[in-house]
């Protein structure tokens, strides 16, 4: 009988233990990853590879469920309306332009996360509806509007730019 008071909650205790788990095959299995390339393109502009804080050490871009895939396309549109980069995170091939349009009343800027990750867009750019665009390389590059937000609250995005 005292085997099975001991061997019973040791049992158990391995069983728990194993069924919960870190969440990180989960995670990992949840995101893409892709290295970075450092080519550039001709005559256009283009700004170097910012790898993630958490995949910087392994030379990869994880891609988080919920950017929205717009690879394929040449142009890619960020609606800027109330306070809000519209869509958030994306998801672009390398030598893509990203242009963000202006469609509400308010001021607004583009501002890298990471300082000299890429040249900002100033406020003036984007008054009256106005719009400004940037092409990258591949990498993470998150940014935010200065006037409504900081790197981490408020009006901010990321571009995650894949080969």
């Amino acid at each position: 009988m005292r085997t099975v008071r001991i061997l019973l909650p040791a049992v158990l205790a391995v069983t728990l233990l194993g069924a919960c788990g870190s969440g990180a095959e989960d995670e990992a299995a949840a995101s893409t990853t892709v290295p970075p390339s450092s080519s550039s393109t001709g005559s256009t502009t283009t700004v170097g590879s910012v790898p993630t804080s958490e995949a910087a050490d392994s030379g990869t871009v994880e891609i988080p469920d919920d950017a929205v895939d717009m690879t394929g396309r040449e142009l890619v549109t960020v609606v800027i309306e109330d306070n809000v980069f519209i869509e958030r995170s994306i998801v672009v091939s390398a030598g893509t332009e990203v242009m963000w349009v202006n469609k509400g009343r308010n001021p607004h800027n583009v501002t890298p996360s990471e300082e000299g990750s890429f040249e900002p867009l100033a406020t003036a750019v984007f008054n009256g509806g106005g719009s400004g665009s940037r092409v990258f390389d591949t990498g993470t590059f998150a940014y935010y509007c200065s006037i409504h937000g900081s790197p981490n609250r408020g009006q901010r995005g990321t571009v995650y730019v894949v080969p």
